[in-house]
């Protein structure tokens, strides 16, 4: 009988070092439990030799999925050692990622929901946005290293850099507003994305005869990876203003790009169904932003619940 997660996870804690080289014989080995985004949980093993300044945690779900498949421990145990090793990074100096005014040009930001990360915001500064949540991390690009992110945790802003949220959040947004900001049709960015689309049913992508008037649009940065966070940069917001007339409609496709859509004429209800059937049929768990439908107030300037606005405007028409 095969094991379960929890006894394949027990099982690679008790023999992966029976299989590590022998100048790793003397490794830290620890499995950890880690919160990534929308409060998944995923389960690593890190394997820690004296040399190591940065030591990768490698997720076991995958490994788990290879070792049904195949049901032999020792193939999977000599892959996680193989990944462990190809992983390793050389030594190097990073202390300048402690260092405020050597990170403040790299501080980015990543847009996700407050309800969803309770657990990851416990211990990571952010700014509320409606109901969603701006956290930030330093982007490093090392000859050595190659390229990553450092999450900033409270301790981290607060022991080493000795900032406020405040100041972090500023340095988020100027970075973000010097970044290439990518607006496009959804017929662009279907093409951009996929240029084989059309050779499928792609009649869900589609608007109506009667809605043609409504086109929608895609919001994201040049990497398409986190880019709903530019929604963050006022710059960008107005100019869609501009083009639209006035208020219009975030709908947020993922933690990846948020789709932009008139506010004229547009139903609030059909918005938030669509919303919910792309969450539920297409985005991973991880990478769900929302099941609520924002609009960008051009007279306030800011971006809120769309629910909420159009309640107040009731209230006050009444």
């Amino acid at each position: 009988m095969k094991m379960d997660f929890e006894e394949f996870c027990s099982e690679v804690f008790e023999s992966i070092r029976g299989y590590l080289p022998e100048n790793y014989r003397d490794a830290s080995v620890d499995i950890q439990k880690v919160t990534k985004g929308n409060d998944q949980i995923l389960t690593g093993i890190v394997i820690r030799d004296d040399d190591s300044e940065i030591v990768p945690v490698i997720y076991l779900e995958g490994f788990y999925e290879e070792y049904k498949l195949c049901g032999e421990m020792k193939r999977v145990l000599q892959d996680i050692v193989e990944l462990r090793l190809k992983s390793e990074a050389p030594s190097c100096d990073i202390s300048w990622i402690n260092d405020f005014d050597q990170v403040k040009d790299k501080i980015n930001c990543r847009l996700i929901n407050t309800a969803m990360n309770a657990e990851y915001l416990s211990n990571k500064p952010h700014t509320l946005i409606a109901d969603l949540a701006v956290v930030y991390d330093v982007d490093y690009s090392d000859p050595k290293l190659g390229q990553g992110k450092v999450v900033i945790t409270t301790d981290l802003m607060k022991k080493r850099y000795g900032v406020t949220t405040e100041e972090l959040h500023e340095a988020a947004m100027l970075n973000l507003s010097n970044s290439q900001i990518v607006f496009r049709s959804m017929w662009d960015y279907l093409m951009e994305r996929d240029p084989g689309w059309m050779k499928v049913d792609n009649e869900a992508f589609m608007l109506s005869q009667a809605d043609e008037d409504l086109q929608m649009y895609c919001l994201t940065n040049k990497e398409w990876s986190y880019g709903a966070t530019a929604i963050l940069d006022s710059k960008t917001m107005n100019m869609i203003s501009l083009k639209m007339g006035g208020n219009f409609f975030i709908l947020p496709a993922s933690v990846h790009e948020c789709f932009i859509l008139p506010f004229r004429n547009a139903k609030l209800g059909e918005l938030e169904d669509m919303v919910r059937q792309v969450n539920k049929e297409v985005v991973l768990p991880e990478e769900q932003l929302s099941d609520h439908v924002y609009l960008y107030d051009a007279d306030a300037k800011k971006i809120v619940r769309a629910d909420k606005y159009l309640d107040k405007m009731k209230l006050q028409a009444s």
